[in-house]
């Protein structure tokens, strides 16, 4: 995990290097450290696999080599190769990585087992990290690790990328069902009526569990506004009478797409 953070990062910031403000040395310098690195994990790899692809997930206490090094670089190796295959950057393969590996739970916990090794711990380890890698990249990844050596069982990696599955939502919170008088609400409408008289700022809630890239909020289908950093909210002040449909499309990182819409009656002189 460590050497991916490490990689991504280096890639991040010497392809904006000028966005961060970083000199052309210390950019030297990164790329550098990164493809020294990148030559570790691929030596680390080749090792694996020119000594019998050995999968170790678990380091032994009693002893003083890592017998885990070489599998785990081999799981980076493999991060890289697909990062660079697909040449999407490594932003959004860690992003997706990360939202399978933020739903580890007490139950994985336990299944882990940190403290003791056996066949079920080393199957949902490797699974663990299997699943991780195929949902990074959106791609069924079991038949290339089982070729590593790696005992993948099929009944934990369906259940961790089911788990994992990615939900992107969109909300309008304000207006809601009420009468509003100069941007505050007075008095609550029945059947979901929204009646709004002078300006209104409109509220939008937003979440995925990759991240909202941008809100985009509409007025008749007429592009209003995009927003990019919350609070999403924008203020509606212009002069506009009668019936009309407030639209909200949320998009996140992975390009899902999330939309909200609410009719409302407006009395604005602007």
């Amino acid at each position: 995990m460590a050497q991916i953070f490490q990689h991504a990062t280096a890639y991040e910031i010497i392809n904006n290097a000028e966005k961060y403000g970083l000199s052309e040395d210390l950019v030297f310098e990164i790329k550098q450290s990164a493809i020294s690195s990148i030559i570790r994990v691929k030596n680390s790899y080749e090792h694996y696999i020119n000594s019998g692809m050995k999968f170790s997930s678990w380091n032994d206490p009693r002893t003083i080599e890592d017998e885990t090094f070489d599998t785990f670089m081999t799981i980076a190796y493999k991060f890289f190769e697909h990062a660079e295959k697909a040449d999407l950057g490594y932003r959004m393969p860690l992003k997706r990585m990360m939202v399978l590996l933020q739903t580890f739970c007490e139950k994985d916990k336990e299944r882990y087992s940190r403290h003791r090794n056996s066949p079920e711990a080393e199957a949902f380890r490797a699974t663990l990290m299997v699943a991780a890698l195929s949902f990074a990249f959106e791609k069924d990844l079991r038949e290339e690790f089982r070729k590593l050596n790696f005992p993948i069982s099929d009944e934990i990696y369906e259940e961790l990328i089911n788990r994992a599955k990615i939900t992107c939502n969109v909300s309008i919170d304000k207006p809601s069902n009420y009468l509003y008088i100069l941007n505050r609400g007075v008095i609550k409408l029945p059947d979901n009526r929204t009646i709004i008289i002078g300006k209104i700022t409109i509220k939008i809630d937003a979440k995925s569990n990759i991240g909202i890239d941008k809100v985009e909020i509409y007025v008749d289908d007429e592009l209003k506004e995009t927003l990019t950093e919350k609070p999403y909210k924008w203020l509606w002040s212009e002069g506009i009478f009668g019936k009309h449909t407030i639209k909200a499309i949320a998009y996140d990182f992975a390009d899902n797409i999330a939309v909200d819409s609410r009719e409302i009656w407006i009395f604005n002189v602007g």
